[in-house]
């Protein structure tokens, strides 16, 4: 039974690697914890940052909302199946809803690639996704659009795209990534993470009508 249990993490390990990063190598921030705060000693840090550190290279987002914005510890059970820490950007309103919900996906042990703020991939959404990495804040706007996304305001998380991807008529986004509920990271109608999210008020692209965004959760209130 051992074996057969370790078999299945490795070939989710593999199923990452291979089947959505062009190149899982390039981008390497993890060691080791020795003297971090609140964590076992041999988590495995994704990402350690301050919240300036996490914003360079951002020069277009208003001060207003800026000044809304805090980043949070967060740590979970990676592919690998060891615990990590990675970090979020979001918006102050929201910090203890995501907190709460992180905390359960912790205890629950539900896989988690990577949380690293996306400034670290230079501002750019899909290659955040082709990393199969779990943000929140970007300041962009929605896709052929000249709105902004929630995750503009640090209000909309996306979670594991290369397993929960945005699947509209034949486009997939990610490209390669594959929605299939037998996958390790898959987030379905029915499991904890959307019921979590939706008690604190938050909303699933999984039930879209037109569309399928099963990566996205997002919060709307004003953002004053």
């Amino acid at each position: 039974m051992i074996f057969i249990t370790n078999y299945r993490i490795l070939l989710g390990f593999f199923f990452i690697i291979f089947s959505c990063n062009k190149n899982p190598t390039k981008i390497a921030w993890e060691s080791k914890a020795s003297n971090a705060k609140n964590i076992l000693v041999d988590t495995i840090i994704d990402s350690n940052l301050s919240l300036d550190q996490a914003l360079t290279g951002l020069n277009k987002a208003p001060d207003d909302l800026i000044s809304k914005l805090v980043i949070i510890d967060v740590n979970y059970y990676g592919y690998d199946d060891k615990l990590h820490k990675g970090q979020l950007v979001c918006h102050n309103k929201v910090a203890k809803d995501l907190n709460e919900i992180f905390n359960i996906i912790e205890e629950s042990r539900f896989h988690i690639n990577s949380v690293i703020p996306i400034s670290k991939f230079n501002w750019d959404d899909y290659e955040s996704m082709e990393y199969n990495n779990t943000s929140c804040f970007n300041y962009r706007h929605v896709s052929n659009s000249n709105k902004l996304s929630q995750h503009a305001y640090g209000l909309a998380i996306d979670i594991n795209p290369c397993q929960n991807p945005h699947i509209k008529k034949s486009n997939i986004s990610p490209k390669n990534a594959v929605y299939n509920p037998k996958n390790m990271g898959t987030i379905l109608a029915e499991d904890f993470i959307v019921k979590e999210f939706a008690q604190r008020g938050w909303k699933w692209g999984g039930h879209w009508q037109y569309s399928k965004d099963y990566q996205h959760f997002y919060k709307n209130f004003s953002q004053k």
